[in-house]
């Protein structure tokens, strides 16, 4: 997970990350919804016999993406930026972090 390692990993550091990973996953959600996308954060069940995990899918011709809301914000994160990251922003407005997290820094 490239993206998340770059909001810090000190344990005098993890509020602040955490704090910024919260912030810039919002961002993400609402960048997402502008893309058609319905960013949904719930508690994923796991049982033997099946394997779930966060991702996009879609159901009944509308595209999701569901975040494990156990898992904490830089992962949310690093798995939201993976979605966007393969669409076409158009010129949706992308604060310069997240610019640059996506890798979409303009020359």
């Amino acid at each position: 997970m490239r993206h998340a390692a770059a909001l810090g990993s000190s344990k005098a550091s993890s509020g602040k990350a955490r704090w910024k990973a919260e912030a810039l996953l919002e961002e993400l959600r609402q960048v997402a919804t502008k893309l058609g996308l319905e960013v949904r954060e719930e508690k994923l069940l796991r049982e033997v016999g099946y394997s779930v995990r966060s991702g996009r899918c879609r159901v009944r011709e509308q595209n999701l993406v569901l975040l494990d809301k156990d898992l904490p914000a830089p992962t949310r994160l690093e798995l939201l930026l993976e979605v966007v990251a393969e669409l076409d922003l158009g010129d949706i407005y992308l604060s310069p972090e997240l610019r640059r997290m996506l890798g979409r820094e303009e020359t």
